[in-house]
């Protein structure tokens, strides 16, 4: 809900998630998926896995330094780093590799869908975190680097590129272009692509909710906690998805 405050206005701009990704609302907290490496739920994504492979990466890299495969392989590694690290210090450090490597694949290869996508959902870290996000121009380039993202591979990290959009548009007050019309849109065409991908319901269902199609909202939580039964670390965010679900159960009685 819109409020009437335009500091209020600004700092919800700073909730973006891209990506898979990110702090939700109140209402839904998102956690970071178990499977983002890879199609596979097994894979281990633990902080000291994560170090192990930024290590791996790097040393390939001597072999190969103009990989640009590499290179965003390797930025999405300094991506989930960041958000695992407690340092805003550290945070800032991952973020900024993060966008130097991203960067470094689209200079080897324009069309690197991995440079584009983690350039910007890192620059979009960095933003929140400088308390920046809030400008035009940051917003204006997240998007359009979000939409070509789009364009190349709308499937990458599991319907990222929409799931991004879709987010964006949702967590935008309408003043800076927000849209719950185009976040379901997005968020319904992440659902399709990426069908495994379980924080696509959520964030799904948080725009339907915001939409008062409280139904809707209902099946696409439903199938989230089935679909995160499995996952790692889970347990608080399924906690909540199943208190909000109560909610809206509580709504459709009335």
């Amino acid at each position: 809900m819109i409020t009437t405050e335009p500091v209020a206005h600004l700092k919800k701009i700073l909730i973006l998630i891209v990506f898979l990704v990110l702090v939700g609302t109140p209402r839904i907290v998102v956690a970071n998926q178990s499977n983002f490496l890879a199609s596979s739920s097994e894979v281990d994504d633990s902080f000291q896995y994560l170090e192990d492979l930024r290590n791996s990466i790097k040393r390939s890299l001597q072999k190969a330094p103009n990989s640009w495969k590499l290179y965003w392989r390797l930025a999405r590694v300094q991506f989930y780093l960041g958000n695992r690290s407690a340092n805003e210090e550290e945070q800032k450090n991952l973020y900024t590799l993060c966008i130097q490597n991203a960067e470094r694949s689209i200079e080897l290869n324009s069309e690197s869908v991995g440079g584009n996508y983690f350039n910007a959902v890192c620059s979009g870290k960095m933003g929140q975190l400088n308390g920046i996000w809030s400008s035009f121009s940051m917003i204006s380039e997240f998007r359009e680097q979000m939409q070509r993202t789009v364009q190349l591979d709308p499937k990458f990290e599991f319907g990222g590129p929409h799931r991004a959009l879709g987010k964006l548009f949702h967590d935008l007050p309408f003043f800076l272009g927000g849209d719950l019309k185009q976040s379901i849109e997005h968020l319904k065409l992440a659902v399709k692509l990426g069908p495994e991908y379980s924080d696509n319901y959520y964030y799904l269902a948080e725009s339907l909710f915001d939409a008062e199609e409280y139904k809707s909202a209902e099946s696409a939580l439903s199938v989230y906690l089935e679909k995160s039964r499995n996952e790692k670390d889970a347990n608080q965010k399924r906690e909540r998805a199943a208190d909000f679900l109560q909610q809206i159960k509580m709504i459709l009685q009335h």
